[in-house]
């Protein structure tokens, strides 16, 4: 993403450049900029998506915490229990259930980072598509991010698209439709949500009395 920008960046600056060199010198040039993190986290699909997330997130997690109480009684149970043998026997089932425990919370982690870049890739390609028709309208040079513009010409006139673009981007979203289920997909991105809590690692066998 950063890479785009900064291609994205250059080309303003080139065009900035070129535009200022042939123009009058009354003409003053419009410079559009747009905040993607604000665009994702105004516009409703952005919303929709994380709250899909969330909702996703807070059942695998629920998964993990039952699963994880499961074997903690079977570590109480194998503490409790007087024969060396059936200690053993109990020690190994806590191994067995300790690693498909990791093994499920690795699995729900890449299931919730590949929805998350799923959503974000879909609501990428809608804005990026906007972009256009919006400096058009706007009667705009360029648009860049606008996190990295860090100096302007003062005849250069800043004109922030962020919210045209949130409007518009809401305008061809029908409600409930703003991002696709989780899915694998592609890039980096905003919603927002926290980590599935990985279970804790138990002993290979349980403890004797």
């Amino acid at each position: 993403m950063h890479r785009w920008f900064g291609v994205a960046t250059m080309a303003a600056a080139l065009a900035l450049s070129a535009s200022a060199w042939g123009a009058p010198p009354t003409a003053k040039t419009r410079l559009g900029t747009l905040d993607m993190r604000k665009a994702f986290n105004d516009c409703r699909a952005g919303k929709e998506a994380r709250d899909r997330l969330r909702t996703e997130f807070e059942r695998k997690q629920k998964k993990l915490d039952a699963e994880q109480e499961e074997l903690k009684k079977l570590l109480a149970r194998g503490s409790a229990e007087a024969d060396q043998a059936k200690r053993d026997a109990v020690g190994k089932q806590v191994e067995e259930k300790t690693r498909a425990l990791q093994e499920l919370f690795k699995r729900y982690q890449r299931e919730l980072e590949d929805a998350e870049k799923a959503a974000t890739g879909r609501l990428m390609k809608d804005i990026r598509s906007l972009v256009t028709p919006v400096a058009q309208v706007l009667k705009l040079a360029s648009v860049v991010e606008g996190e990295a513009v860090y100096f302007t010409d003062p005849g250069v006139e800043r004109v922030d698209v962020t919210a045209e673009i949130v409007k518009r981007l809401d305008a061809i979203t029908p409600k409930g439709k703003g991002a696709p289920p989780p899915a694998k997909g592609a890039a980096p991105v905003p919603p927002a949500k926290a980590p599935v809590k990985a279970p804790v690692k138990a002993p290979v066998k349980a403890p004797a009395k």
